[in-house]
């Protein structure tokens, strides 16, 4: 009887605890702007340390226009070097992020990734790491129209430039960002 008691006890005793190393809570924080609007929500974890309570965001987020409208969208992830808490921005861009124009419509679509040095190891990386914009990304106008994207090829990539959604024409670059022939 004792060993099903514990068997079951054990178990229950594990489901407090944080995915995250050191963490204490992971919940979800919402903002609104004064006159009473969801301005934005987003995943966060928080960490007491030192005696002082230390808050990141982490994992999916959304903020919106003040007409309810979603402004921009995505996700962060959290990552820390040992330099600390107030020398590294930990909370950084990853993934797809989209970004919306005040109608509604889709605005921009821009690909992030993150940069840890090699000898990083999550979370606690040795150094900051930091988060760059790919040179993956598409712009749209106001009704929603696609009027410009780019997109990587191996090394290079290319900007294309559209009018009334037929291709207008284009620009190739290396990886040194110097311009190249498209053919």
């Amino acid at each position: 009887m004792k060993k099903l008691l514990l068997l079951l006890i054990i178990p229950l005793l594990s489901l407090g605890q944080s995915p995250y190393t050191n963490w204490d809570e992971v919940f979800v924080n919402k903002i609104y702007y004064e006159s009473g609007e969801l301005k934005s929500i987003q995943n966060e974890i928080t960490h007491y340390e030192n005696s002082s309570t230390i808050k990141r965001p982490h994992g999916p987020f959304k903020s919106y226009y003040k007409n309810g409208k979603v402004k921009m969208e995505g996700n962060k992830v959290f990552k820390i070097g040992k330099k600390g808490f107030m020398y590294c921005n930990p909370s950084l861009f990853i993934g797809e992020i989209k970004y919306f124009h005040e109608n509604g419509n889709l605005e921009f679509i821009k690909n992030y990734e993150v940069s840890c040095p090699e000898y990083a190891v999550t979370p606690y990386d040795p150094e900051c790491c930091s988060n760059f914009q790919t040179n993956d990304w598409k712009k749209f106008n106001e009704d929603g129209k696609l009027i410009t994207e780019s997109k990587v090829y191996g090394d290079n990539y290319i900007v294309i430039f559209y009018v009334d959604g037929m291709i207008d024409w284009k620009k190739c670059y290396n990886s040194d960002n110097h311009r190249i022939s498209c053919e």
